[in-house]
């Protein structure tokens, strides 16, 4: 009897080699939920009918919510930019003050890593020099909202249940309604390289 016994328990014990508790392993980290957050980068662009590439830092802040089945995460999220972009031509000075977006995510999620890409719209300012603007040259330089698309992808590390970082790159393009003085038609077109932070609920 005391034999079946020790053999009993040198199975058990077998079976159970390589075998956390049950309590110990780990739950699949949860990426759904609101968020907001803040990032930093930097923007390089060029305005399509010059030859001015508007370019500098950038900061800003997103806010967005994550919905999560299986390995399948999709939301939406906006942000707003500030930046420091300008340049100048053989027409004047540009720049490119602020911009923002309202873009839809849709990613994988590997863990606690996260991959997307992204599309929405877009909405920015763009500084244009008097010369292109109106007839007469000595009018102040004026500051003409445009709007667009963005497009992109990202890599999302959550660090805690809560708190993630992130590297994205976004393109986006903003364009005229109309015409400028002589028919002159402008657009601006930017890559955005920037690195953030979230806080998740």
């Amino acid at each position: 009897k005391m034999s079946d016994e020790a053999a009993d328990s040198y199975a058990s014990a077998n079976h159970n080699v390589g075998k956390a508790p049950r309590n110990e392993i780990a739950e699949r980290y949860d990426w759904s939920g609101s968020y907001f957050g803040a990032n930093v980068g930097y923007e390089l662009g060029y305005v399509g009918g010059d030859s001015a590439k508007p370019s500098g830092a950038i900061g800003g802040i997103q806010a967005g919510r994550n919905f999560q089945i299986g390995n399948f995460v999709f939301g939406a999220e906006a942000d707003v930019q500030l930046g420091s972009t300008k340049a100048t031509s053989s027409t004047g000075d540009w720049s490119n003050p602020a911009f923002g977006t309202v873009r839809g995510r849709v990613g994988a999620a590997f863990d606690n890593i996260l991959v997307y890409g992204t599309g929405g719209i877009a909405i920015g300012a763009l500084k244009v020099p008097s010369s292109v603007n109106t007839p007469n040259s000595s009018d102040l330089t004026s500051i003409k909202v445009f709007t667009g698309y963005a497009y992109g992808t990202g890599v999302e590390y959550g660090v805690t249940s809560h708190w993630s970082v992130k590297g994205e790159y976004i393109r986006y393009r903003i364009s005229d309604q109309y015409s400028f003085y002589k028919g002159l038609s402008y657009n601006l077109t930017s890559d955005v390289f920037r690195v953030g932070f979230n806080y998740r609920n």
